[in-house]
């Protein structure tokens, strides 16, 4: 009777270890997925800046660090493109100065 006691909790301990490693491994995947997609999409849109391409749409949902850097990349973004245009016009009324 009692070796039938010991079994059950022992198998019962082995199910609950199991789910419980079950259910951290899907969370640790969550909690990394939720932590890699704004960084990828970061990085993203700074290789997309570099290269030249200033039509990135970013959307920001965070509030913390990482949001804090997609906003950062967004205001640069904007400015480079505020910058490209005044610099185009500078160059324009040069050309029709020059003429």
């Amino acid at each position: 009777m009692r070796q039938q006691k010991e079994n059950v909790i022992f198998k019962s301990i082995v199910i609950a270890l199991c789910v419980s490693l079950i259910v951290i491994i899907i969370m640790a995947l969550l909690i990394q997925r939720w932590l890699t997609r704004p960084i990828t999409l970061a990085s993203y849109v700074a290789t997309e800046i570099s290269n030249g391409n200033l039509d990135n749409h970013i959307v920001i949902n965070s509030q913390d660090e990482i949001g804090n850097l997609l906003r950062a990349l967004d205001r640069m973004q904007a400015n480079i493109c505020i910058a490209n245009e005044k610099l185009t016009q500078q160059m324009l009324e040069q050309k029709i100065q020059a003429e």
